[in-house]
C-alpha cells in the first residue's frame, strides 16, 4: 500500500526495534507473519513462530527460514501457549482486516496473553489515514481509499486485488486494552516520507 521506498524505511526501522526488544536466545511469535521477511533479517532469537492466514504466504515463509515454525491459521481461533514469548509482533497493521472492534480486541488479547511475564510487543498501529489519497503514493500506486461517512475508522482499500475493508480503531481504544497489563507502553510515529502512516507500539515488561 505504500510502495517500495517506504517498505525499505519501514523495515529498517522494525528490524532496529526488534533487535532491541529480543533476547538472544528469546522465544519470538510474529503475527500476521505473511512470508515472514522479519525472521529471514533478524538473527537473533532461539525459536521462533510465525501465524498467518494465508497458505501462500506460509508457503513462501517456509522456504524462507525452513527452522522456524509456522501456523496456518486465524490467530483469533488459534490455541498458543500463554506466557510463553518473550516478544510478540504484528506489523503492517493487519489486525485492521477484523470487521468489528470485539475481534480486534480479541486479537490484541490473544498477544498479550502469549506474552510472557517481562516480555514485550511491538506491533504496528494504522490511524484512518486520511491523508493517502493526497500523498504521492496514491499517484504512484494509481491507489486510492474510501472513507465512511459516518465512521472515519472504517475505510476502503483499492487495489489490483480488489476492494479491502479496513477498521482502525482510536490509539485510545487500542491502549486501553494494554492498560495495567505492562510496566510500559508508548506510541512513536514513524513519519515515514513526510507521511504519517504508522505508529509504532511498544509495551514493555509484561506485569
Amino acid at each position: 500500500m505504500y510502495g517500495p521506498k517506504m517498505n525499505k524505511l519501514k523495515h529498517f526501522v522494525n528490524k532496529a526495534k526488534i533487535n532491541k526488544l529480543l533476547p538472544s536466545n528469546g522465544k519470538w511469535l510474529d503475527v500476521c507473519c505473511g512470508e515472514a521477511w522479519h525472521f529471514s533479517v533478524c538473527k537473533k532469537g532461539s525459536e521462533k513462530v510465525g501465524i498467518d492466514i494465508s497458505e501462500h504466504q506460509i508457503e513462501r515463509a517456509k522456504k524462507k527460514n525452513p527452522t522456524c515454525k509456522f501456523i496456518c491459521d486465524d490467530v483469533i481461533d488459534v490455541k498458543i501457549e500463554n506466557d510463553y514469548f518473550d516478544l510478540v509482533t504484528s506489523f503492517w497493521g493487519g489486525y485492521c482486516y477484523f470487521p468489528t472492534f470485539n475481534l480486534i480486541e480479541k486479537f490484541f488479547t490473544k498477544i498479550i496473553d502469549s506474552t510472557k511475564t517481562g516480555g514485550n510487543v511491538y506491533v504496528d498501529i494504522i490511524p484512518p489515514p486520511t491523508y493517502f489519497n493526497e500523498s504521492e503514493y496514491s499517484e504512484i500506486l494509481n491507489t486510492t481509499l474510501t472513507f465512511d461517512k459516518s465512521n472515519k475508522e472504517r475505510w476502503v482499500y483499492h487495489d489490483s486485488g480488489g476492494d479491502h475493508y479496513m477498521l482502525s480503531p482510536s490509539i485510545e481504544s487500542i491502549s486501553k486494552i494494554f492498560e495495567g497489563k505492562f510496566k510500559s507502553y508508548e506510541f512513536k510515529n514513524t513519519d515515514l516520507l513526510g507521511q504519517h502512516a504508522f505508529e509504532n507500539f511498544v509495551a514493555k515488561s509484561k506485569i
